[in-house]
């Protein structure tokens, strides 16, 4: 029955959790320490939904072609919809940022695949740069 799905959907939404902050971790870990990318921290009870790298625009398009180029699953779509809730600007200068900068990764994949990304964002920001 549905409600039988959704009370299943409920009860695996921790270990899920769990997966998320330890993929998140790995990457965190297989990343060389570089002053050319920020990564952008999670609050204390935030789940990690993708991994965020805050990029300069001066780097990111190149970095963006290089990931492409090597097959990465890289994304950096993340719009600022403060207009949408008729928020003051003001308010949300970080969105504005995030906008130009974020590039980003899913979590949920293979460790070997997650590692694979890291070693090609440490390549990148080490040689290419």
């Amino acid at each position: 029955s549905k409600r039988k799905e959704i009370i299943k959907s409920l009860n695996q939404v921790e270990s899920i959790i769990k997966i998320r902050k330890t993929k998140q971790m790995l990457y965190l870990n297989s990343l060389n320490k570089n002053n050319k990318y920020q990564i952008y921290h999670f609050y204390d009870g935030s789940v990690p939904w993708r991994f965020n790298l805050l990029i300069s625009q001066k780097y990111k398009k190149m970095f963006i072609k290089y990931a492409l180029d090597n097959g990465l699953p890289i994304s950096d779509w993340y719009p600022v919809v403060v207009d949408m809730f008729n928020e003051k600007k003001s308010k949300y200068i970080n969105a504005y940022k995030f906008e130009k900068m974020i590039v980003n990764f899913p979590l949920l994949l293979d460790d070997y695949k997650i590692i694979n990304i890291c070693n090609h964002i440490n390549k990148f920001f080490e040689e290419m740069i």
